[in-house]
């Protein structure tokens, strides 16, 4: 038995092929569409996020250098410091040598005539 299609048949079937074919890539194009927007979306966001990283590690590396600077002044000044401290004691000492003395003779010259 042998089936015979009609020339109406076949061409109601190429139509039929031609739609689904037509939807099918207006569904791609809308799903590529979509997805377009999604990676510009992405990038867009990416170089934003990028930018905030850069602005973050050069607001880092500024306040780095601030600190190196306040470090070097620190150490300076506690350098200084330290010597006062040194040159204070020293004072303080040579005073107590000189001064022991003195307030022995007066101690003695007041209360042991």
């Amino acid at each position: 038995m042998t089936d015979h299609v009609t020339q109406d048949q076949l061409n109601n079937h190429l139509v039929l092929i031609h739609q689904a074919i037509r939807d099918s890539n207006d569904r791609t194009d809308k799903h590529l569409s979509e997805f377009s927007k999604n990676l510009e979306t992405i990038a867009r966001e990416s170089q934003e996020t990028r930018l905030e990283i850069l602005d973050i590690v050069k607001d880092i590396s500024h306040k780095t250098n601030d600190h190196g600077t306040r470090l070097a002044k620190s150490e300076a000044q506690l350098t200084v410091l330290n010597e006062h401290r040194i040159k204070t004691g020293a004072y303080w000492a040579i005073a107590g040598i000189v001064l022991t003395p003195i307030l022995a003779a007066v101690v003695k010259l007041l209360f042991f005539p």
